[in-house]
Order: structure tokens, then C-alpha cells, then sequence
């Protein structure tokens, strides 16, 4: 699920107010970038009572513009300005109360304080609500309950409603099961430049999930994902690029891919690099590095990078031959549950015997 966050610092402008000299010299001094005379003035109006500036001080503390990062310090300005229904306040004491930065984590508390703001439409707080009511944190457990906050905030093209909604669809959880539903909510979100959507959305068209499968369709998505550094999408994507399911077959863009999200730590993508490596599809053999990506993939029990390396060790392809070695990694990747793993393991103990 996605929590919703705000951006916590508001710089308010000084024509639409007329507050105390200490607050508009506050805003100046905090748009040019001078926090911490901006934090004495802030201090200074908020000590008489400009609530405005009880919140700024306290996003102040929150980052430590200025002033030492004090999230208790934090929390304890923003409860202020939130007793007197600032809401966005009220929002950040929340954030606080749920994450325990400056104050034991009390997820009642941060409940009671979304409810109050979501009841206002502050549709982010009706996210979070949702969240907690989805994970049963601070509330008790009620698919419906967050489906409906999340339909309330979808509602308003809130993007993260429209993609923790979809989610329950597509599980069935509090809503009907209903992947076609699922696919016009992600739809929402990705329009809406939503990259884990637009995943989402991807896979649906590729299973034919509440869609009519279309790979061509999928892979457009996944471009669009992979294009904001979804690691996932650029693995999938390589996958039809290496298949041409969707689009021509290209192992050469497959390698690309595979590289880029094997950059972004997706272990899969090193793993199936590591193959092209081996079999010299799109780019030169070189057991080298496929060895390298099969050890550093393996190093975070990858069960068929570990499999695959114990085969290049007992065949001795780019390493010495070495059986010992094998059987170790077939172990390693039995371990993991890898059915390969396990199948050249036992093969291994029993010729290993003879």
C-alpha cells in the first residue's frame, strides 16, 4: 500500500496575510533561505500566538532548517497549531505519531487525527486512514472501511486512492474481486504518471486479467515505468524483448534492460544476464561476467544464480573445475528452496559417493 505524504513546508505569502512584523520577516528570511534567523522570528510569533508559525517553526525542527532536527520538539509545535485546527498540523502530528519520530508511536493517535482531517477532506489523510484501517494499526482491521476511504480519495484523482483501491480489487479484499476494475483504477492512477500503476496495469494485459491480453500494450506500459527507474518494468520488459512477445525480438535491448534493472538491485535481471552472458545472445560470451553476476546474485541466496554457478564449477567453464565448490552452491540453493538446486545436489552427494 502507499502511504500519502505532504510536502510539509509552507511558505505562505506575505501578501495575503498581515500578521506580526516577527512573522512576515520570518517568510522573508525563509524564502531567502536564511533559516535560522527564520526560525528566531518564528519562534518569536509563534510564543504570541501566530499558529501559522507554530507550524513552520515545527517543519523546521521536522528537517532541521535552521534549528537541530527535533522531531519531539517537532511534534510538540505542531500539536499546538493543531489544537487550534490547523490542519496541516494536525496532518504532520499524525505522520509523527504513526513513523514514532520524537514520540512513542501511537498508531490510535494518529488514527483519531487522520479521521479528523479526512472527515474536513484532506483526502491524503484518508489514505493514510485507509492504511491503517487496511493493516489494522490503531484501528481494528476493516477491508471496507479502508476501500471506502480509498474510493473517497480516488474520487478527488488522488492518485495513491486510486492504486491502494485497485489493489483490494484485484485481491478481493473488502471489495468484490474484480480485475477489471482493478485495471480501469490503475488506468486512473497511471494516467496520472503513477509508475507502480502503470506496472500493474502492465501485468494485467500481459496475464489477460480484466483485459484482453496484449502484450504490445504491456510492454508499453512497462517502457513508460521503465522509463521512471521501475526496476521490475524494465525486467519484464527485457523478458518480451528477449521473447518478442509485444514488440520484435531484440536481445540486444534485452541486455540493456536486464543491466538496468539488475543496476536497481532486481537479482532476477542479474540472473537472466548472467544467461545471455553464458549463451552469447545479444552480447559477447563471457562466462567472466556471467560468473560475477551469478556470485553477487547468489551472495543474497538468488537460488538459480546459485544453482547455475555450481554447474559452471562442476563443468569447470570459466572456473576450475572444482566438485567440492558445486556442491557446496547446489546445497546453498536447495536451501532456498530452488528445486534445481536440490535435483543437482542429490545427483552430487551420490556421485560424489561412488
Amino acid at each position: 500500500m502507499k502511504i500519502s505524504f505532504k510536502i510539509l513546508v509552507v511558505l505562505l505569502m506575505l501578501c495575503t496575510f498581515s500578521f506580526a512584523d516577527e512573522f512576515n520577516e520570518a517568510l522573508n528570511a525563509d524564502e531567502e533561505g536564511n533559516f535560522v534567523k527564520a526560525a528566531q522570528l518564528y519562534k518569536k510569533a509563534c510564543d504570541d500566538e501566530n499558529i501559522k508559525a507554530c507550524f513552520n517553526l515545527g517543519t523546521m525542527y521536522d528537517f532541521g532548517d535552521g534549528v537541530g532536527q527535533d522531531y519531539k520538539k517537532a511534534a510538540e509545535l505542531y500539536e499546538k497549531a493543531c489544537n487550534k485546527d490547523n490542519t496541516d498540523a494536525c496532518y504532520n502530528l499524525a505522520i509523527l505519531n504513526e513513523k514514532g519520530n520524537g514520540i512513542e508511536q501511537n498508531f490510535t493517535q494518529a488514527a483519531k487525527l487522520y479521521k479528523k482531517i479526512c472527515d474536513n477532506d484532506e483526502f491524503d489523510a484518508c489514505i493514510n486512514l485507509g492504511i491503517l484501517y487496511e493493516e489494522g494499526d490503531g484501528v481494528e482491521q476493516n477491508y471496507v472501511q479502508a476501500a471506502e476511504l480509498y474510493k473517497k480519495a480516488c474520487s478527488q484523482y488522488y492518485t495513491n486512492g486510486c492504486y491502494n483501491l485497485a489493489i483490494l480489487h484485484e485481491d478481493g479484499n473488502g471489495v468484490e474481486k474484480d480485475y477489471a476494475k482493478a485495471a480501469e483504477l490503475y488506468k486512473k492512477a497511471c494516467d496520472n504518471n503513477d509508475t507502480d500503476a502503470c506496472y500493474n496495469l502492465a501485468i494485467l494485459y500481459e496475464s489477460g486479467n480484466g483485459v484482453k491480453k496484449s502484450y504490445a500494450k504491456a510492454a508499453r506500459l512497462y517502457i513508460k515505468a521503465c522509463d521512471n527507474d521501475d526496476a521490475g518494468a524494465c525486467y519484464n520488459l527485457a523478458i518480451l524483448c528477449e521473447n518478442g512477445n509485444g514488440v520484435k525480438q531484440n536481445y540486444v535491448q534485452a541486455v540493456k534492460l536486464y543491466k538496468k534493472a539488475c543496476n536497481r538491485g532486481n537479482d532476477d535481471a542479474c540472473y537472466n544476464l548472467a544467461l545471455l552472458y553464458e549463451d552469447g545472445k545479444g552480447i559477447k560470451k563471457d562466462y567472466t561476467k556471467a560468473i560475477k553476476l551469478y556470485e553477487e546474485a547468489c551472495d543474497k541466496n538468488h537460488g538459480l544464480s546459485c544453482n547455475n554457478l555450481g554447474l559452471l564449477y562442476d563443468e569447470g567453464k570459466g572456473v576450475k573445475k572444482d566438485t567440492d565448490k558445486a556442491l557446496e552452491l547446489y546445497k546453498q540453493s536447495c536451501d532456498v528452496g530452488t528445486n534445481l538446486g536440490c535435483e543437482n545436489y542429490k545427483k552430487s552427494k551420490i556421485f560424489s559417493k561412488k
